[in-house]
């Protein structure tokens, strides 16, 4: 009974672990295609085309996310939506600082004229820099992030090898009293300890 408890736990757990890596990964894809994207535009404005069209071209040209996410801003704008709003629609949705940038930056060009292929470009240029850097920081912090998920994973391993190879005694442990508690208290230490090693290697830039 305390298995299947357990696994009831962890399933789902695991479970949004497994969704929230996919969608880290899908927004450090983006990230790392953002400059080349911008670049993209650019270019496009510098040939006569409009900012709309430009984004079009991003859609159909770039790879996955990139490409699906501005598909999405072009089928909006379509519809009528506000160019800007669709954009800060993907800076909230990819949870990306640097497009929060971007609908700016043709946010303020709106209002006081200006070239945009040149800002733009000037925007794609400080978030090549900004993208070193963090990889960099990535790479210093990886080893931090490696110990917290061996720490994290250990409890789990050993307290599913002792119910396979001691279930008698395990059992007895559970059915305690003195071992509900200890139980509880270890879980609560667990998840705390969790989230300060999270703390600690998770650097925000």
């Amino acid at each position: 009974m305390w298995l299947a408890v357990l696994l009831a736990v962890l399933v789902p757990l695991v479970w949004k672990a497994l969704l929230s890596m996919r969608a880290s990964g899908r927004r450090k894809k983006f990230a790392d295609q953002l400059s080349q994207a911008l670049q993209m535009i650019a270019a496009a404005l510098r040939a006569g085309h409009s900012i709309t069209r430009a984004i079009e071209a991003v859609a159909q040209e770039a790879e996955a996310p990139m490409s699906e996410e501005f598909a999405r801003v072009a089928n909006e704008v379509r519809l009528g939506r506000d160019l800007v709003e669709a954009l800060e629609q993907v800076a909230v949705r990819m949870e990306s600082e640097d497009f929060s940038w971007v609908a700016g930056a043709i946010s303020a060009q709106r209002e006081t004229g200006g070239n945009l292929n040149e800002i733009l470009e000037q925007v794609a240029e400080t978030i090549r820099e900004r993208g070193h850097i963090r990889q960099q920081v990535r790479s210093l912090s990886a080893e931090g992030r490696i110990s917290a998920y061996i720490l994290m994973a250990l409890p789990v391993i050993i307290g599913i090898y002792y119910a396979l190879v001691s279930q008698e005694v395990m059992g007895a442990f559970v059915d305690s009293g003195i071992g509900k508690l200890l139980l509880a208290g270890s879980l609560l230490l667990y998840v705390l300890g969790g989230f300060w090693m999270r703390s600690v290697v998770r650097i925000e830039f």
